[in-house]
């Protein structure tokens, strides 16, 4: 089943606030970035928005086209509300705190 969605991209300064957009096609997992290449399924690690899934350029991964990434860039999940971002981010600033001590314990 694809469905339509808004796309945005950025001008290359590495922001990705809507300059441009676009309508595509996305069927199920998958969708085409701005060059027709399978664009890659990521999961934000930011503070701001902490496990949301999105898509961008494949390009973007190898660090020698990174330059010829078209910039493609597309939300996958919604939004997180306001208080789910504060209990998301609290949980992994917990994580990794447990993480680290657990490292350390290891280390003795």
């Amino acid at each position: 089943m694809s469905r339509r969605v808004a796309s945005s991209f950025s001008t290359g300064n590495g922001s990705h606030g809507g300059v441009a957009s676009a309508e595509l096609e996305v069927d199920g997992d998958s969708c085409l970035c701005f060059y027709e290449l399978k664009a890659r399924m990521m999961t934000s690690k930011t503070r701001g928005n902490p496990g949301r899934r999105f898509f961008d350029c494949s390009q973007y991964s190898n660090s020698s086209l990174r330059h010829l990434a078209c910039n493609f860039f597309e939300w996958i999940d919604p939004p997180h509300f306001a208080c789910g971002e504060v209990v998301i981010v609290s949980m992994v600033r917990k994580m990794k705190i447990t993480e680290e001590e657990l490292y350390k314990s290891k280390a003795k």
